[in-house]
């Protein structure tokens, strides 16, 4: 018999997690999971692995009072159309995942569309515009969307509406040529709109996306080259198209765009070394900071949020993004250190995580295990304040294997 989707989740959760840390009652009762039990130990399996969901980020939030509020003013003044660029920074386990993970949450309540990219300073790096361009458009995710895959519903609403035809007005020249010369019957049409979409991603050249149209039965549209033809121009393409995306993100019907630009410290790393290549890396990843720095005079709705591990002391600026970076695109609007947990702070996250991992597992907890659980608080920071580098995520893990061991001890 075919698992109902209910099931299905919960079985691939259960699945990344050891038999013995599933409370046995919580099996036995499987076939009676509310939405609310499902979403729990989705959260749950996230904190295992050390990520916190974008649906729980609020609730498993401890003294981050003052970072939320420099969110939301940063948001504020990008609705205002006053671009901001913030600095994230913070050690391996210290939270820095968690606070873009806040962002993005408050992004979206805020009706903003959000892009979230990792460099990997291969693939995907600052030294090459196009490339990075490509993931950031494909990673686009509007509120109300679960997945990066929903712009053509958005344009089909804004061409019925008459929307896209602000782009010319705000100075979004280069998509707004684009969308006069497709008819407005092809943006109710799948296959034509997935060519677009992917035209304008970078992820197809404008001839094969003309040839494909044509053999849809749309001819006669002459697509301009969306991707820069030298290495010199590709910095200055990269900020015309981001300026034009996030145009097109405001005309659909949102607030703005925030790009998020994970993992820079991988990025910088992989250029540290001696030798040509490296050094001609590091100067396009230059020019493209440069040309962001010209983008921040325009009108524009765009938050750019970089991300980075500190350096240490003996690493070269020029080597460390959360230095560099401010260093090159000019004074940043938020500089944001992922702050440690005072003992207070970890005892509410104790309490809060207690709470999830109740509704998770309901019949798993007995009276006499919530008690047991509040106590365990105290021996659990004592313990992580006497690690050498005490780091959060090491905390919950803790917390989670003790519930585990206390649920079963219970029974």
């Amino acid at each position: 018999m075919p698992l109902s989707d209910g099931e299905g989740v919960q079985r691939r959760a259960e699945s990344a997690l050891p038999r013995s840390s599933i409370p046995v009652a919580a099996v036995a009762a499987r076939s009676a999971l509310t939405s609310e039990t499902i979403d729990a130990r989705r959260a749950i399996v996230a904190l295992r692995l050390g990520q916190v969901l974008e649906s729980h980020v609020d609730h498993l939030s401890v003294g981050l009072a003052e970072v939320s509020s420099r969110f939301e003013r940063s948001l504020e003044q990008a609705q205002a159309h006053h671009p901001v660029f913030m600095m994230v920074e913070g050690a391996w386990g210290q939270g820095k995942t968690h606070l873009l993970t806040l962002l993005t949450a408050t992004a979206v309540r805020h009706g903003f569309a959000v892009s979230n990219v990792v460099m990997d300073g291969v693939g995907v790096t600052l030294s090459d515009p196009m490339q990075l361009l490509e993931a950031v458009t494909a990673a686009i995710r509007f509120p109300g969307d679960h997945l990066a895959a929903g712009l053509a519903s958005h344009l089909a609403v804004a061409r019925r509406k008459g929307d896209l035809e602000r782009l010319g007005h705000l100075g979004a020249t280069t998509l707004a040529s684009v969308f006069d010369q497709i008819p407005s019957m092809a943006f109710d049409e799948f296959d034509t709109m997935q060519v677009i979409e992917d035209y304008l991603a970078l992820a197809m050249p404008a001839s094969n996306a003309v040839y494909r149209l044509e053999y849809l039965g749309h001819r006669g549209i002459r697509l301009p080259a969306l991707r820069a033809r030298s290495v010199a121009d590709r910095a200055a393409r990269f900020t015309d198209l981001l300026f034009n995306w996030t145009q097109l993100c405001a005309v659909t019907g949102v607030r703005g765009l925030v790009v998020i630009l994970d993992e820079l410290d991988v990025e910088y790393a992989t250029t540290a070394r001696r030798g040509q290549q490296q050094a001609r890396l590091r100067e396009r990843r230059r020019e493209l900071l440069e040309a962001l720095r010209r983008l921040r005079s325009q009108r524009l709705p765009l938050v750019l949020a970089f991300a980075s591990a500190p350096a240490g002391f003996d690493v070269d600026p020029e080597h460390d993004a959360s230095t560099n970076i401010p260093e090159t695109v000019g004074a940043l609007d938020q500089h944001i250190i992922a702050p440690g947990p005072s003992d207070e702070g970890l005892r509410e996250l104790m309490t809060k995580v207690l709470t999830l991992y109740g509704q998770a597992y309901p019949d798993a907890l007995t009276g006499r295990t919530w008690t047991s659980a509040r106590e365990l608080a105290d021996r659990l920071i004592e313990t992580y304040r006497k690690q050498p580098n005490p780091v959060p995520r090491y905390f919950l893990r803790s917390a989670l294997e003790s519930l585990d061991l206390l649920c079963v001890q219970g029974r």
